[in-house]
């Protein structure tokens, strides 16, 4: 074979194999994490918000 044929192969090969292949980038959505990431965002928010405002305590940090 010539080297631009064996290129040409070597190319549509690893497309068909590429094709072929099943890839997931981004996980299913989970309905629990979500809940457990917007619950931590919203004590982050309040906690950050109580020290800024000179009035975090301990009952803030563990609620």
């Amino acid at each position: 074979m010539k080297p631009a044929a064996q290129q040409f192969a070597a190319l549509l090969a690893g497309c068909i194999l590429l094709a072929g292949c099943s890839t997931m980038f981004v996980a299913p959505y989970d309905e629990t994490t979500d809940h457990l990431l917007t619950d931590l965002s919203v004590k982050t928010k309040t906690a950050i918000a109580c020290a800024d405002a000179g009035q975090l305590s301990a009952v803030h940090v563990l609620i």
